[in-house]
């Protein structure tokens, strides 16, 4: 109800202003205490996050720039809050076998996409630190953790949905805003998730770039079979088949697959919902054909699903200019740092 008003020009919403002035004025007061309170990065740090409430396609971002990173020669790590997490010990470095349950989904599924090391921690400094300590990285992205100001950054990312923008602009509770929208002039870059007609209204101090959502594959839960996007019907006449999405803006899921010329039938759970084995199998009950889902819903799925069970597996496509003048930023860090060596 809330991300439908928020973003549907609900008028009722500006009775609540005066609560987001005064969210917006405690939020501005946090952030001037924990800034002066932070300590530096013992490696360069960048943060992928947002201003908004409702997915953005952080997850998939944080993997692109994992890939980009690496094949110019960086060994980047990453840090998360492990959200939904069930974590044995703080920090905690994702390992190979963990379940969704233990690692919480996003951070399990960077971990297998983009093959790095993943730290977990809600204080981010200390995550920072732990992967800082291991000695495998020389580059750290932090997913998620924009307004996560005790964590010193050299560069931050903000992502916008090109469709939804910022919503009707307020801050919570009326608005789905974490951050006033003036919070994009003091970032680095603004990465707009989309095309359409929505502008910014002020730059960031570097780049605005877009970046789209492409889908690669069909996977098999069960076998790891994969099909293009367009042939998962190959060998069956098109029906409507059941699609669950447990992500922050399942429209865009249920998007794509329109426009990939299926029809769905939707199941929309909460962002980051910890499935059961009994409502899987009840949302797949009488399907004789695929039931499909997002890859962040597929990694707590997997110990449930049989042979119909397929993940639309998405990469996304960044800008060469982000990429590139991210690499300068590092290397104008690292060249800074030499120096300070050196005196």
């Amino acid at each position: 109800m809330w991300s439908r008003a928020w973003y549907g020009g609900a008028r009722w919403l500006y009775l609540l202003w005066p609560l987001s002035l005064l969210f917006r004025l405690l939020g501005t007061l946090r952030a001037a205490y924990l800034q002066r309170r932070a300590v530096p990065a013992p490696l360069p740090t960048i943060v992928v996050g947002n201003i908004s409430l409702g997915g953005t396609g952080k997850t998939p971002m944080v993997i692109a720039l994992v890939r980009a990173l690496r094949e110019r020669g960086y060994r980047p790590g990453v840090v998360s809050r492990g959200y939904g997490a069930s974590l044995p010990a703080r920090p905690w470095r994702v390992a190979e076998g963990e379940s969704a349950t233990q690692t919480g989904d996003e951070a399990l599924l960077i971990h297998e996409r983009a093959g790095c090391p993943v730290v977990l921690d809600p204080d981010r400094p200390r995550a920072v630190a732990a992967l800082a300590d291991s000695g495998e990285c020389d580059v750290i992205i932090s997913d998620d953790g924009l307004q996560h100001y005790a964590m010193s950054r050299q560069v931050e990312i903000v992502l916008v949905d090109a469709i939804r923008g910022f919503g009707n602009g307020l801050c919570l509770p009326a608005g789905p805003l974490r951050e006033a929208p003036s919070r994009v002039a003091s970032a680095d870059h603004v990465v707009i998730n989309g095309q359409s007609g929505f502008r910014l209204p002020v730059r960031p101090r570097d780049t605005v770039t877009h970046m789209r959502l492409l889908p690669t594959a069909w996977v098999n839960l069960y076998s790891g079979e994969e099909r293009s996007p367009e042939t998962l019907f190959a060998n069956a006449p098109p029906h409507k088949m059941p699609a669950l999405a447990g992500i922050g803006n399942p429209d865009r899921f249920f998007d794509l697959l329109t426009s990939l010329g299926y029809e769905v039938e939707r199941h929309v759970f909460d962002d980051h919902h910890p499935y059961g084995r009994e409502e899987v199998e009840a949302i797949s009950r009488g399907a004789s054909g695929p039931v499909v889902m997002t890859e962040k819903d597929a990694v707590k799925c997997k110990q449930y699903a049989d042979e119909r069970f397929w993940y639309l597996r998405v990469d996304a496509i960044l800008d060469d200019v982000l990429v590139d003048t991210i690499d300068r930023s590092l290397q104008a860090l690292s060249s800074g740092r030499q120096q300070d060596q050196r005196h």
